[in-house]
């Protein structure tokens, strides 16, 4: 972030979403986790591991995407990656 702006440089990063797509009644769980020494998003949905868009990442982890929605995240102190 820009400190001559009054912005401090972000601590933390975010490193994984676990989505829920479905109902409270019953669903479906995968994952997102950013590789960060290569910048990429990967979406392991049972035993398929695909590479995906960050904008694809924050689309279904905010709902946008007919039922799917964030379960938790996770994110890793910058000192950490």
């Amino acid at each position: 972030m820009n400190e001559q702006l009054g912005q401090k440089e972000e601590a933390y990063k975010l490193h994984a979403i676990c989505v829920h797509d479905g109902s409270a009644e019953g669903g479906h769980f995968f994952t997102f986790i950013k590789d960060h020494r290569h910048n990429k998003w990967r979406k392991f949905n049972d035993m398929r591991i695909t590479e995906v868009d960050e904008s694809d990442v924050l689309t279904q982890a905010n709902g946008g995407q007919g039922a799917t929605t964030a379960f938790w995240v996770i994110y890793l102190s910058k000192t950490q990656i």
